[in-house]
């Protein structure tokens, strides 16, 4: 069997690798745009304050491939799918017949249509170069406008502030990490971020990026005007289906998948940021490997569970303030079905929210309690006794 993987992301390194596991005679072709090797997104922040360097983050290098057996092909552009003649063109490379293939071209940053957004100044943060082009332009500068309060956004920030510049958060909706938290989760965040120095503006929409040659500032709604020489764009992102569209393959806003990961040509399977399942996306880590996983095993042949949703979690530490967030029914205060349990400590910044419904735990905010963060990864949508719940809010810390 011959296996092409298109994208050297969390899902398509981590087809090839598992792929390998169940089959080791099988020919396996990784193509891959950037030139790195695998890395790990979440380190890009890092890039921009001299935190890490593009080599540290760097976790899958060609060597790694090579002892694996699996061709790695990195520089190179699929530009091609014929699912009819089973190939793809490549630049460079040409043309090259597959038996079965990945789709794992992930997806990219969404720029929002503001007035002036393609002026010299404006940055995306998806890829190693991005972040590369941003810290060089950032020398010398002063003032930082950073749009979208998200994960990516206040890493982003909090990065942006410590390579020196005044820095400046600005989120559309009222709160920060709004798919993440509550109103009362995020306002204690926000205070850490104001204690960093990192202002905030929340409930604003950019209208227009000011400057002619270059950044000079950003217009909000209202008329209001931030200064600005740089602004760094954090605002979602967009599944890759270019190639998926021409090929002819099914796609709604992303690439449609079954629960084996299959599209709608049998030998052509998709995982990761660009493919939708039961008419929804992930865009996050944890869905990609869970995807990536199921796939692998369709594809050699291997007994395989079908996929089922992943439920939302993230745990992490953002602006050195521990966060973690599971389920989907965090903010769901208001559902009659629901018994919310919280505690908070704002000296401390503790805060602690568990939601249940139907005696499951449904979801769950966790700030500076790394204490329950284990408790919350294994029992999300379990049942769980109240009384559990019950001693873990009475408990600080």
């Amino acid at each position: 069997m011959r296996l092409v993987v298109v994208g050297n992301g969390v899902a398509g390194m981590k087809v090839a690798e598992d792929v390998r596991k169940y089959d080791s005679s099988a020919q396996i072709i990784l193509f891959d745009e950037e030139r790195y090797g695998y890395y790990s997104r979440v380190w890009l922040p890092a890039l921009v304050s001299g935190a890490k360097t593009p080599e540290s983050i760097i976790m899958r290098d060609a060597d790694w491939y090579k002892a694996r057996s699996i061709d790695f092909r990195p520089g190179t552009r699929v530009t091609r799918i014929d699912p009819k003649g089973r190939r793809v063109t490549a630049e460079p490379g040409g043309t090259l017949d597959y038996d079965k293939l990945c789709i794992a071209t992930g997806a990219s940053c969404n720029l929002p249509p503001f007035k002036n957004a393609g002026i010299t100044g404006v940055f995306t943060l998806r890829t190693i170069d991005d972040a590369i082009s941003f810290k060089e332009y950032i020398k010398g500068k002063k003032r930082a406008v950073c749009i979208g309060g998200g994960l990516l956004g206040l890493e982003a920030a909090r990065n942006v502030k410590k390579a020196g510049l005044d820095t400046t958060v600005v989120e559309v909706f009222p709160r920060l990490l709004p798919r993440q938290l509550c109103s009362t989760s995020a306002g204690m965040l926000t205070e850490q971020v104001h204690g960093l120095g990192i202002g905030t503006v929340l409930g604003a929409t950019v209208e227009e990026i000011l400057g002619t040659d270059h950044v000079t500032g950003v217009k909000l709604a209202g008329n209001r005007i931030l200064d600005a020489d740089v602004v760094l764009v954090s605002a979602g992102i967009k599944p890759r289906t270019d190639l998926a569209v021409e090929a002819g393959l099914k796609v709604n806003k992303a690439v449609v998948v079954d629960e084996f990961m299959q599209t709608s040509d049998e030998n052509i399977f998709a995982a990761g940021d660009v493919v939708e399942f039961g008419g929804k996306g992930w865009g996050i880590i944890p869905a990609a490997l869970e995807q990536a996983a199921v796939a692998a095993k369709r594809i050699a042949g291997e007994p395989c569970e079908p996929y089922t949703p992943t439920v939302p979690s993230n745990k992490l530490r953002i602006m050195d303030f521990d966060v973690m967030s599971a389920g989907s029914a965090i903010l769901d205060d208001a559902d009659q079905n629901c018994r919310v349990f919280i505690s908070k400590d704002e000296m401390r910044g503790v805060f602690k929210k568990f939601v249940v419904r139907d005696g499951k735990l449904v979801g769950s905010i966790l700030l500076q309690a790394k204490n329950d963060e284990g408790f919350v990864s294994r029992n999300i949508n379990k049942e769980v006794p109240e009384e559990e719940i019950k001693k873990r809010v009475d408990t600080q810390g």
